[in-house]
């Protein structure tokens, strides 16, 4: 799969305006971030940046090449609800004119592919990788909190195996990545930066594994 996020990059750049990667550059208080895409397994999310003007067309533009790129490896993006969709913000100027043209479409755009038009589905919410991402905003108070309660509660399934004696701490740290950490944070860099009473949320999934993993109990030292 990385081959393919690889390949898929280097195509991007040949879509016009995009050369030096300026779909995936946030510009901030001077200084100019890269947005990249999120990806576990087969499942991969890509996010670009642009004016409300071009979005539909870029969007789609992006969308070409993604779905181009996996057929070159005989993967074929799934367009059926719930499966391959788009999710549109729409801010600055002209952004109601182009979210009405995208809603006289039933929020469907065509995407030409080298195997003719497909019909993308613009959604409001798309639930990937068990986090759902919402066009305007997202609750990442409740996401944090449900992330660290699996995690807490994944910790308890490999009690055995880190309780044996001829596994080396290293190995238990890497089993509990796998199984816990993989469970409770996959994703998460789409999130937005985590305010400090979140942070504490989401880092008792983290202690708890790693107590289990050292045998140390709550109240000890």
């Amino acid at each position: 799969m990385s081959r393919v996020l690889g390949r898929i990059r280097n195509n991007l750049r040949c879509i016009p305006g995009n050369g030096s990667g300026e779909f995936f550059q946030i510009p901030l208080r001077g200084t100019t971030h890269h947005v990249k895409e999120v990806s576990f397994y087969d499942d991969a999310a890509t996010m670009i940046v642009r004016p409300a003007e071009n979005i539909l067309d870029d969007f789609c533009e992006v969308a070409s090449v993604v779905l181009d790129t996996y057929a070159e490896f005989y993967l074929h993006g799934n367009l059926t609800k719930n499966k391959t969709e788009g999710v549109i913000a729409f801010y600055g100027k002209h952004a109601n004119k182009v979210k009405r043209a995208l809603a006289l479409e039933n929020n469907v755009l065509q995407v030409q592919t080298q195997k003719g038009k497909v019909s993308l589905r613009v959604v409001q919410t798309y639930k990937h990788l068990g986090t759902t991402t919402n066009a305007v905003s997202s609750n990442i108070g409740e996401e944090v909190s449900i992330r660290s309660s699996i995690m807490c509660q994944q910790n308890k399934k490999p009690g055995k195996l880190l309780k044996h004696s001829g596994l080396d701490i290293k190995k238990k740290g890497y089993v509990c990545q796998a199984y816990i950490v993989s469970k409770g944070a996959h994703h998460c860099g789409t999130w937005p930066e985590l305010r400090p009473h979140q942070i504490h949320i989401f880092g008792k999934g983290i202690f708890a594994m790693y107590r289990a993993i050292t045998g140390e109990s709550w109240g000890s030292k």
